[in-house]
């Protein structure tokens, strides 16, 4: 007896509609598209339950005649391509024919459209896939899409989507990519009768990016051009202080597409390197154009990700301009907005090095600090800080991540250029160790990277390794917990990496146990190594993890501090 069979047209409908249209926000993605497709300088989105219970998307495009919307519903109907070599070089955002008919079978949709040189519209309304109604309408040019009771013919998708609150703030974020993409494009959204956004026409990206994120986000924000290896392209980078946990800002825009890539964030990520904290993701806008012919976005149902034809190519070229941005502007932490607090307010009272911590901000300024002639006036606050002063600010050190940023680039330029960074010592005692097979396997594809660094493994049995020699540096350190740390940050690499962010990773690692720590007395000769030697090292506003090495306090601050201007 034959088991396989046919699905029915109904749910195969259904089946596609679950590839594209998933949640609202896909729904209205693949709206705004056919909306700019359309040549539209205004767009209105209306929600009703995030989308839920109806969502409308109106334009003032070139609209559609009677018999293009009587065609527009049915699977994989576009005006877009004709024929394959079509998706090689795509000039549009929408080119399935997928979006308008899986709405057809999920929701009650109704079409709208009216061409400029139509004295009416035509409208069709067709329920879960099934034709209701049609006729002429009386509309303005251009096209409106509704779509009611959505999912309600497949109630087991709403048991995937979060909350209404979720599902709204999903939609805001996406129509605000496009509101980025596109400035010249009028962009409106109500949510139940309110006023969400109002983005009306602005001349530039940079202008946009104003109204949309505000002046305090976008002066953090450093600009970067690209042209190299057919990629051009423009866009921001974020000071390491809107770095977080979450990819909350990172923006890829290419040919005029928004898209998500972990390669290119991750290309960003390396870039930036030690100025991060590891956990930490930085925040970047990039809008990038490439030959049409070295992309394939035709390899997801809803048109997120794409592929290049070389990966490496790319993600190099991007991180080397990166990088170059990154050497170009000035991120030492600086108080330009300190305000006096409330002393009357004993919850909210903290410690000076405290409060001087936790209100650090950018002035994104070249570099006017780093080799300021200092005060011979040194001191060494709680064993942790050094204060000092300068013509017109009081520099605030941390001793630790100083010294470590001062190691870990001496480190790294004598691996780099092949000289020994520290003396290899003899364990009196030999460590053996039993790896998994996993970790068996990392520290044999890096062994060449340990040597580099000093240690020495004798390749005992299977699994099984004896460590004969360590850096000297890490004497009377726990070298077994050093080795498993290792090694796990290694196995937690994702996606593209390099040997070379390996290196930097253990060269911190190294530094960090070498340096001087939180809690050690210096004397004055010691401070004054210290802050002359960051004074001349690279990328010294942050420690290889990330976290500021000092923090400047002018003294116009100080003033309003104190209530003197």
């Amino acid at each position: 007896m034959r088991t396989i069979h046919t699905l029915p047209d109904s749910v195969v409908s259904k089946i596609a509609a679950g590839e594209v249209i998933e949640r609202p926000v896909y729904a209205i993605k693949e709206l705004i598209e056919n909306a700019i497709d359309a040549q539209s300088s205004t767009i209105t989105i209306h929600l009703e339950d995030s989308g839920l219970k109806k969502l409308i998307v109106a334009d003032n495009g070139i609209g559609m005649s009677k018999e293009d919307v009587e065609f527009s519903y049915l699977p994989h109907t576009t005006s877009k391509i004709h024929h394959e070599d079509d998706l090689i070089r795509l000039e549009t955002l929408g080119f399935r024919g997928e979006a308008l008919a899986s709405l057809a079978s999920i929701s009650q949709l109704k079409i709208q459209s009216k061409k400029k040189t139509s004295k009416l519209g035509y409208f069709i309304q067709i329920n879960y896939g099934e034709k209701k109604d049609e006729g002429t309408i009386g509309m303005p040019s251009g096209t409106i899409i509704s779509a009611s009771q959505l999912f309600s013919s497949i109630p087991a998708r709403k048991k995937f989507l979060k909350s209404s609150r979720t599902e709204l703030r999903l939609i805001i974020e996406n129509v605000l990519q496009f509101a980025l993409l596109y400035p010249k494009i009028h962009f409106t959204l109500t949510h139940n009768g309110k006023n969400i956004l109002d983005l009306p026409v602005k001349e530039s990206f940079n202008e946009r990016l104003r109204t949309v994120f505000g002046n305090s986000f976008r002066d953090r924000l450093f600009p970067i051009h690209i042209d190299e290896n057919f990629i051009k392209g423009k866009g921001f980078i974020g000071h390491p202080l809107l770095s977080s946990k979450y990819n909350l800002k990172q923006f890829i825009f290419i040919n005029k597409r928004i898209v998500s890539d972990k390669k290119i964030s991750l290309a960003v990520k390396e870039a930036f390197g030690t100025l991060l904290p590891a956990q930490n993701t930085p925040v970047f806008i990039l809008e990038l154009e490439v030959p049409k012919d070295i992309i394939d976005v035709n390899i997801h149902p809803r048109k997120e990700t794409i592929s290049f034809i070389s990966d490496l190519q790319y993600f190099e070229t991007i991180k080397a301009s990166i990088l170059e941005t990154l050497n170009k502007f000035n991120i030492t932490f600086h108080m330009s907005d300190f305000k006096s607090q409330n002393s009357s307010k004993s919850s909210e009272t903290k410690s000076f090095i405290g409060e001087l911590l936790r209100k650090n901000v950018l002035t994104p300024i070249k570099n006017n600090y780093a080799h300021t002639t200092l005060s011979d006036e040194l001191f060494q606050v709680n064993n942790t800080y050094i204060i000092a002063s300068n013509i017109d600010s009081i520099i605030i050190f941390d001793q630790h991540a100083a010294h470590e940023r001062i190691l870990y680039e001496r480190f790294l330029s004598a691996y780099r250029t092949k000289k020994k960074n520290t003396q290899s010592i003899e364990i009196i005692n030999p460590i053996q160790f039993e790896f998994s097979p996993t970790d068996a396997l990392l520290l044999q594809e890096h062994i060449e990277l340990f040597n580099e660094m000093g240690f020495v493994f004798d390749h005992f049995q299977a699994h099984t390794y004896t460590l004969r020699k360590i850096p000297e540096i890490l004497k009377g350190r726990k070298i077994e917990k050093i080795i498993k740390d290792v090694l796990a940050d290694i196995e937690s690499e994702k996606g593209v990496t390099t040997l070379d962010l390996t290196t930097q990773r253990l060269l911190a690692f190294l530094a960090c146990r070498a340096a001087v720590k939180s809690g050690d007395e210096l004397h004055k000769e010691k401070m004054k190594e210290i802050i002359e030697s960051l004074n001349t090292t690279p990328n010294n506003a942050t420690c290889p993890h990330g976290r500021p090495t000092k923090i400047y306090l002018p003294f116009t601050d100080l003033d309003h501090m104190f209530g003197r201007k």
